[in-house]
């Protein structure tokens, strides 16, 4: 009897959770959630709802999804029944893991693969300089003689580029920082500039143009402005993925524009399961009611015929850009979220593409290309060899042979050439003009002036009747000080959340990884307030914290970083610091021998091995010319 009623307990329970999980699923799927937004957050909080049972509509401003990542046809530029030619905001670069976006592109068909199956490797980039030198950095660790000459060649090119006591005090920054915990990274340095940090001023032209060159292409970031914290864990990652074996690299593209290969194919999946999409309506307004801290109700704009649309749901995910949410935070919202009152301080800088249509395919080299010193910091990729199914003769007016995908990243530097005055004083055909005549001085032994077909810039940037200039989309920069005005995706107001790239989640940089993950953050917290234990929760990928990317070395830092904490925790510096950031220990100005700086870095054991390391690379080389 005794056991006959275990059974029946044991069973009740069961069914009682079974009807639990049932209602649970039930009023999720009565429940509505409106996504501000179409961009790679907006898309992935749709995609990470519609799976978990709720009804999702997507508000979207342009005609087209994707945001910032999205590509298009440049307009016009078709001619005789052909297609409009490629062209997107900036090339797409899928830098280390990007293990968020990596697993949402897995989950898109395309054909009879996933969109995830469309992204391949780029094998370096290469680093042009005009009067100087240039280098070619690998994406990976060495996989073959040829690689491995390539990564001697490198390491030879950065050591003989700075005198070897300022190689020396530039390692040890970076070392500091590899080494500091993650409450030290974000306490201390992200207070302080990547300049300041790096103390470029006291040290010579070469090693301020290192330090240019690290924040400029990594993030298209002012190194005055853009964090230590910042650059440095970015700069960090993507040398320990050319130093360890194994390893994700660190150029990663898309082989077609993005919005074929991923972004249209996302969309018609998301529709396919349910989701409701509303292309050109704008977001204008958020209610929020001060009392209960919720929304009660957002107003998008059908810019078809400029009719201003109430929007009821029960959740609301905020997945616009930086600079479009500003202006809709109310006293209302900033009453009731103290978190979005300081978003007015956040910062965005302009980094927008501009296509170059060659008349000949010119790879120049198998990944990206920066141009040191350039006054309007350019970069490119040569996008045609990454696309071996774009066909090119079916469009434009069939001439093109060639797409050279550039980026600008300073419109606050004189030009050298066609424009001698920044990008934002100059015309449509000044920028282009400018652009060109840079990329024929910095890369002469690749294109010459009759290479280029024709050109189009960012259809972003426009140009008022005053003949002042406006950019609709500029890209949120995280400058020293800003990590205490990003809210994290999750805010004080109930039933509104964050799902852009400038919350704070664990990616900590502008860019497609953290909009994602902002989202799934965001989701999860909706699943939390449902109750609902019956599906997944989406999974986060803290490459930083879990030290994603550095292989074997995390062995040797994990300790260190451990110690660090005990530190930190106790009140006390770095090891090697003797106030916070680190910033009262300079370079030493006295003269010394460039070797012994090295010694005191390495240690003579280790500088010994490394350096019959190098003495028999050399000599093996040499024996192969």
């Amino acid at each position: 009897m005794e056991m006959r009623r275990k059974r029946i307990s044991v069973l009740s329970v069961a069914l009682l959770v079974v009807f639990a999980t049932t209602l649970a699923r039930a009023d999720a799927e009565s429940k509505t959630v409106a996504v501000l937004g179409g961009g790679i957050g907006g898309l992935t909080a749709a995609h990470e709802l519609i799976d978990r049972g709720y009804r999702v509509q997507v508000y979207e401003n342009l005609d087209q999804f994707g945001g910032k990542a999205r590509s298009f046809g440049a307009l016009g530029s078709g001619k005789s029944g052909r297609g409009n030619l490629p062209a997107e905001h900036g090339f797409r670069i899928f830098a280390g893991e990007y293990g968020a976006t990596r697993d949402t592109m897995r989950r898109i068909p395309f054909g009879n693969q996933t969109v995830e199956d469309n992204i391949v490797m780029g094998t370096e980039a290469f680093f042009a300089s005009r009067n100087s030198t240039t280098f070619l950095v690998p994406s990976t660790f060495p996989r073959n003689i040829e690689q491995l000459h390539l990564f001697y060649q490198y390491f030879k090119t950065v050591t003989n580029y700075l005198p070897h006591s300022e190689a020396a005090f530039f390692a040890k920054r970076l070392y500091i920082l590899a080494t500091s915990c993650m409450e030290r990274r974000y306490s201390e340095f992200e207070h302080v500039s990547w300049w300041e940090y790096m103390f470029a001023d006291d040290l010579s032209p070469q090693y301020r143009d290192l330090v240019k060159l690290i924040s400029g292409n990594i993030l298209a970031a002012n190194p005055h402005l853009a964090s230590a914290h910042t650059v440095g864990a970015m700069a960090l990652d993507m040398l320990f993925r050319t130093l360890v074996p194994g390893q994700k690299g660190i150029l990663y593209m898309l082989n077609g524009p993005t919005s074929k290969q991923w972004i249209d194919p996302w969309v018609d999946l998301l529709r396919s399961k349910g989701v409701e999409f509303y292309p050109r309506h704008r977001l204008v307004g958020i209610e929020v009611d001060e009392d209960t801290r919720r929304v009660n109700g957002a107003t998008v704009r059908r810019l078809s015929d400029n009719t201003d649309i109430n929007v009821q749901a029960d959740y609301y995910v905020a997945a616009i850009p930086v600079e479009k949410m500003q202006p809709l935070v109310t006293t209302a919202m900033k009453a009731s979220s103290p978190s979005m009152a300081k978003i007015g301080g956040l910062e965005v800088a302009w980094m927008n593409g501009i296509q170059m249509y060659l008349k000949r395919d010119i790879p120049v080299v198998n990944g990206n290309i920066g141009f040191i010193k350039s006054p309007w910091a350019l970069a490119a990729v040569s996008q045609t060899q990454f696309r071996p199914s774009l066909n090119l003769t079916a469009l434009g007016d069939g001439s093109v042979r060639g797409v050279f995908s550039m980026t600008i990243s300073n419109w606050t530097t004189p030009g050298l050439f066609s424009c001698p005055r920044p990008a934002h004083q100059c015309s449509r055909d000044e920028i282009a003009a400018e652009v060109w005549d840079q990329v024929l001085a910095w890369l002469p032994d690749y294109f010459n002036k009759d290479d280029l077909d024709s050109w189009y810039l960012d259809p972003a940037i426009t140009w008022e009747k005053d003949g002042s200039q406006e950019n609709y989309s500029p890209l949120f920069i995280n400058t020293a000080g800003s990590i205490d005005m990003r809210p994290y995706p999750v805010i004080e107001i109930e039933n509104m959340f964050i799902g852009s790239d400038y919350a704070r989640t664990p990616q900590n940089v502008a860019c497609m990884e953290t909009a994602n993950e902002a989202s799934r953050i965001a989701v999860n917290k909706i699943l939390d307030l449902d109750g609902r234990s019956d599906v997944p929760k989406c999974k986060l990928y803290p490459w930083e914290k879990d030290g994603t990317g550095e292989g074997f070395l995390k062995l040797i830092l994990t300790p260190l970083r451990d110690y660090d904490r005990h530190r930190f925790n106790k009140g006390e510096p770095h090891l090697h610091c003797k106030c916070p950031a680190c910033m009262c220990a300079g370079p030493k100005h006295a003269e010394q021998d460039e070797s012994a700086s090295w010694r005191e870095l390495l240690g003579d054991e280790v500088y010994e091995f490394v350096s019959l390391i190098e003495k028999r690379l050399m000599d093996r080389f040499q024996r192969e010319r």
